[in-house]
């Protein structure tokens, strides 16, 4: 701080000015304005200009001398501060590149780094503070106080820099952007994964030109770390070797890494570098060695006594031997199932449970205690049988096991506790509502009254008392046995499941077991190398020594099934039997047989069947004796080949052509005979199938399969192919429709084409025509009208142009047929009201030219426009065309049918007019005469008596229409049969239509009421109601009185109890529905009797 007086600096501590003597006060109580606002500016640029020369590796300074201006500092001053700055980092820096120098392996501790400079402003403050007390000392001179005094402000100066420079986040910054700026990371990671593939190798790579540019001058950095390393493993050689292993003696251990530190290697990777070491020398395997014999001694001794199966066997003229230690698995899976059966709690001891009559519990326990002892005791001497330690493992699952049965018993007493207690409460309960309920009073006028009264009320209190004794009886009763009951779901749901989980507990045995012995000895038990294993079937795979891998990888894994499919690859069908596999694998509990038999199922699973798929069916045809399982594959070959026929027919063709060529041997033979039933199968399904979708399909397969068999096999497929051939030619013959030209082309070169496909005879075309001519014939002969005779014509030239058939003779017939007229014929006959139907003639008459055909068609269609246009029911119509059909006729010689037809509808109607009742008259006149003394059927002796008839028919017709509509009115208002006869008798209809509908109601209602007058309704309803009743009473009284001993009694007893209580229920809801129906006919009965008075049969409104 400065002197008040003369100006001096003094240190920060001083009580006096070493110069004047004045006595100095704390820099907090007169501190300098501008020394703070300094600080605080030059702290401010500190950090900007770091942040600066980090993103730009420069400082510069005009950019701060302005704002200087605020904080009372001139340009000099901003220099200054800046070259600190600037000195600052060119020391971090140079300390920095000093350090990565001598590291080896660039390797940067950021920490480290903060201490360094943090130690060193404490010794710059120590300094200072060391020189502040020598001040004190009065025997200075001026010059050497001075000379201090210097010393301090520089150093303060270097601590004021320091203190914003040199923070812990200021120091973080710089050393991550010298990091950076540098790769030392890359650099460090770079070299110690050189040195780590070393460790595992035993060589160092090599550095490629790559990194050479990248990392600047690294080579000989890395040649310095690598003879370092080599130096410092020569030194862990001297504790690691036959006679020594530092990892037995700590000291010696610590000693090394502590050398390895010295020689600038890091901590973690000299100890890498030890440990490395020790493995690649052999120390380490040496060493577990070692240990593993000694551990596993005990257990090899024990296990040779346990008698288990050495076996040689000899595959592919090869010994293989194989020791215990292959079927140590086995037994222990044995043993650890024996255990299981004999330990594990029964279903028998579950049922001694549900018929024991003492305390539940108890026998539970028993049981649990008997499992716990003999389950724990078994498992003992299975350890102790293998040298096996005791290993708790084993026994978890049985403890968990006892104690949840333990927690659930405990729990269970404690609710048969509470339930016991609800019980009593119960009961109490009721005897205090027994005890305290209400009492009759007797009571009446004179003494005669009161005695009676007495007595009622001694009569109703008994009566009381007894129902709540019986009601509670039976209320205690259902308490009982709704308190036993519940204990005995809460018994069962401890023990129901104690089986299925003392099994479990037990199952986890043989695991634990087999995973000890492979974990903690190893050579007591057969394990599998899956690297060796995976290495050796490649080498099998691609190297020519075939038996040498097979025999390798049968020792390295005897118990997959993958390993022997593997070896049997190579080896031809005919030696597989003969090769010893078959044997070996059944040393191992595998049937090959089997195995093949699976996989050739897994092949059939895909898309297509290789040439491995054929191989595996050779196998299996020589390696399997019972002819009905090659029976199975065979049928599961033709599944496979019919679904691939049915998805893709080049698969199909494509899968046949494979099997043929690859089949040998006893599969060609099998596959011959599939061959041959399947072309036979397709022969047969091609004459029955209904789908042509089917025959096709066959069709397919016969020339597909015509290529892979014999001579003669083609014959009958070639046969086959015809003869379908041929049908479907006559099918498409059987289509042929002149009308449809197109069709026609088209069939025509339908059967060209399968004449070629099937290899037909030629002269099959022939076939078609004939058909063609014979329908030409048959459309010919018929033909009458000039339409369709063009018509034909017109086919014919199309025919003969598509389909090039000479037609010249149809067309003679065409014009011959052009010059024949059809005469017009009628349907008809004597007394027909309505037209006849004219049709042509079947035989013509043919004219010599065109012209006189066209005169005489006009003619007759001139007749036929007059027929057509006169009504036939009327007299002076017919006479007209009668009158202008003649000449026609005369003229053409045609329509003279149709003319008789109209000279016979004129005497028909001639003879109706004269005929009166059936009676003809010989005029028509005398006919009128009469038929005006006719009405309806009945004939009057006078006209006047006729025209009175005629009009009393109109007045009694009038009436009937009028009550036929007042029927329709009543029936449709009134839904009942009874209201709706009231109604009719009260209208007193008079016409017969109303008196038969009245009479119908009248015979509903009589048959109705004297049927139910016959069943004695009544008295039928007043029994069947006095009968439910008995019969509710009875089933109620069995109720209450079989409850108690339905919920105490077993089962046989229930169901007894419950056919008693239940019979009078039924014979309850029996006369129940019996009363209801009868009392529906009651109130039918009353309600027709309340509206008629019934007597002799007839019916009368009251």
């Amino acid at each position: 701080m400065k002197c008040p007086v003369c100006g001096k600096e003094n240190s920060d501590n001083a009580r006096k000015c070493y110069n004047c003597g004045q006595e100095l006060k704390a820099n907090e109580e007169i501190g300098n304005e501008n020394d703070g606002l300094h600080e605080r500016y030059i702290s401010q640029i500190t950090k900007e200009s770091i942040k600066e020369y980090i993103e730009t590796g420069k400082i510069a300074n005009e950019k701060y001398y302005q704002r200087g201006i605020l904080y009372d500092m001139d340009k000099t001053q901003i220099d200054d501060a800046l070259k600190n700055i600037e000195d600052c980092i060119k020391r971090f820096n140079n300390f920095m590149n000093s350090e990565m120098e001598k590291s080896l392996t660039f390797s940067v501790e950021v920490d480290k780094v903060i201490d360094k400079f943090s130690d060193e402003a404490d010794e710059l403050s120590n300094e200072c503070e060391n020189l502040n007390e020598v001040l004190d000392d009065e025997s200075l001179t001026h010059e050497e106080s001075d000379r201090i005094l210097k010393k301090m402000t520089e150093n303060l100066e270097k601590l004021k820099q320091w203190d914003s420079l040199y923070e812990t986040e200021t120091l973080k910054v710089l050393c991550e952007n010298y990091i950076s700026l540098h790769q030392i990371k890359e650099k460090e990671n770079f070299l110690v994964g050189c040195v780590e593939k070393y460790c595992e190798t035993g060589e160092f790579p090599d550095i490629s030109t790559e990194i050479k540019t990248q990392f600047n001058g690294i080579e000989n950095k890395y040649k310095v770390l690598k003879e370092k390393v080599k130096k410092f493993e020569e030194m862990v050689a001297l504790e690691c070797n036959e006679s020594k292993d530092f990892m037995y003696n700590f000291e010696i251990g610590v000693a090394l890494n502590d050398y390895g530190i010295r020689m600038g290697i890091p901590g973690k990777l000299a100890s890498e570098i030890m440990y490395s070491y020790r493995k690649r020398s052999g120390v380490e395997a040496r060493v577990d060695k070692e240990m593993l014999d000694e551990k596993e001694k005990p257990v090899l001794e024990k296990i040779s006594t346990l008698g288990l199966p050495q076996k040689t066997v000899k595959v592919l003229e090869q010994e293989i031997q194989f020791d215990s230690t292959y079927f140590i698995s086995e037994y222990v899976e044995n043993k650890a199932e024996i255990i299981v059966e004999d330990c594990a709690i029964t279903d028998e001891m579950i049922n001694s449970i549900r018929k024991s009559s003492g305390n539940k519990f108890y026998a539970i326990v028993n049981i649990l205690e008997h499992f716990y002892e003999s389950s724990c005791n078994a498992i003992s001497n299975l350890e102790e049988s293998l040298g096996l330690s005791k290993n708790k493992e084993l026994y978890e699952d049985i403890n968990d096991f006892i104690e949840e049965k333990i927690e659930e018993i405990t729990a269970a007493g404690e609710t048969f506790q509470t339930l016991d207690t609800n019980l009593n409460l119960e009961k109490q309960y009721r005897e205090l509502r027994r005890a305290t309920r209400g009492r009759w009073q007797g009571g009446g006028f004179g003494v005669q009254g009161a005695v009676k009264g007495a007595i009622e009320a001694g009569i109703m209190n008994a009566v009381s008392d007894t129902a709540h004794v019986a009601v509670n009886s039976f209320a205690d009763g259902w308490s009982d046995a709704k308190n036993k009951e519940e204990k005995n779901k809460i018994i069962r749901e401890i023990y129901s499941d104690m089986p299925e989980k003392s099994r479990d507990a037990l199952e986890c045995i043989a695991n634990i077991i087999i995973e000890t012995l492979e974990e903690e000895y190893p050579d007591c038990i057969w394990t599998l190398d899956r690297e060796k294993t995976t290495k050796t079937l490649i080498d099998l795979e691609h190297e020519e020594e075939k038996t040498k891998y097979s025999i390798e990888l049968l020792k390295l894994y005897p118990f997959n099934k993958d390993i022997y499919l593997e070896i049997m690859k190579w080896i031809d069908a005919q030696k597989i039997k003969e090769s010893g596999l078959l044997e070996t694998a059944e040393l191992f509990g595998i049937n090959l047989v089997k195995v093949v038999q699976e996989e050739i199922e897994l092949h059939f699973t895909r898309v297509s069947i290789s040439q491995e798929t054929v191989k595996w069916l050779n196998a299996y045809m020589e390696i399997e004796d019972e002819e009905q399982e090659k029976e199975k594959v065979e049928n599961q070959l033709k599944s496979y080949l019919e679904d691939i026929e049915r998805r893709d027919r080049a698969v199909y063709k494509e899968q046949i052509a494979l099997i043929t060529d690859n089949a040998i041997d006893s599969f060609a033979i099998h596959w011959k005979k599939y061959l041959v039933l399947s072309i036979d199968e397709a022969d047969k399904m091609i004459k029955e199938s209904t789908t042509d979708i089917k025959k096709e399909l066959y069709i397919q397969r016969l020339r597909c399969l015509y290529n892979y068999v014999d001579a003669p096999l083609r014959v009958v497929i070639t046969d086959s192919l015809k003869e379908y051939g041929n049908s479907k030619v006559e099918e498409l013959i059987s289509k042929v429709n002149l009308e449809d030209c197109y069709s026609l082309k088209f069939i025509k070169e339908k059967i060209e084409k399968i004449i070629d496909e099937y290899g037909l005879d030629k002269d099959t075309y022939d076939k078609f025509k004939e058909v063609v001519n014979k329908k030409l014939n048959e459309d010919i002969l018929i033909v009458k009208e000039i339409e369709d005779i063009e018509k034909i014509e017109n086919r014919i030239i199309t025919i003969e142009k598509n389909l090039g058939l000479d037609l010249n003779g149809w067309k003679l017939e065409i014009n011959r047929k052009k010059r024949i007229v059809y005469d017009a014929l009628t349907d008809y006959t004597w007394g027909m009201q309505r037209k006849s139907i004219i049709y042509k003639a079947d035989e013509g008459k043919e004219y010599a030219t065109i012209d006189e055909v066209e005169e005489k068609k006009n003619c007759l269609n001139k007749i036929q426009d007059i027929y057509y246009q006169c009504k036939v029911n009327d007299e002076n119509s017919i006479t007209e065309a009668v009158k202008n059909i003649e000449p026609l006729c005369k003229e053409s010689g045609l329509g003279v049918n149709i003319l008789r037809e109209l000279e016979s509808r004129l005497k028909f109607i001639d003879l109706k007019e004269r005929t009166v009742l059936g009676k003809e008259y010989s005029t028509r006149e005398e006919a009128a005469a009469e038929r005006r003394k006719v009405v309806g059927n009945k004939k009057y002796a006078t006209e006047a008596e006729a025209e009175n008839a005629k009009e009393q028919l109109r007045k009694e017709q009038e009436l009937s229409e009028s009550e036929r509509r007042e029927l329709v009115q009543i029936e449709s208002r009134e839904s009942s049969i009874i209201e709706i006869l009231r109604k009719i008798k009260l209208k007193n209809f008079k016409s017969n239509n109303a008196k038969q509908r009245e009479k119908y109601y009248e015979n509903l209602i009589l048959r109705n009421y004297n049927e139910l007058k016959s069943r004695n309704v009544e008295s039928r309803y007043v029994a069947a109601k006095v009968r439910g009743t008995i019969a509710l009473i009875i089933g109620i009284f069995l109720t209450v009185v079989g409850i108690a001993p339905f919920f105490s009694m077993g089962w046989i007893a229930k169901i007894i109890i419950v056919c008693i209580v239940c019979y009078p229920y039924g014979i309850f809801v029996d006369n129940r529905d019996s009363w209801r129906g009868l009392k529906k006919d009651i109130e039918t009965k009353r309600a027709i009797e309340a509206v008629f008075n019934i007597k002799d049969g007839k019916i009368y409104v009251k």
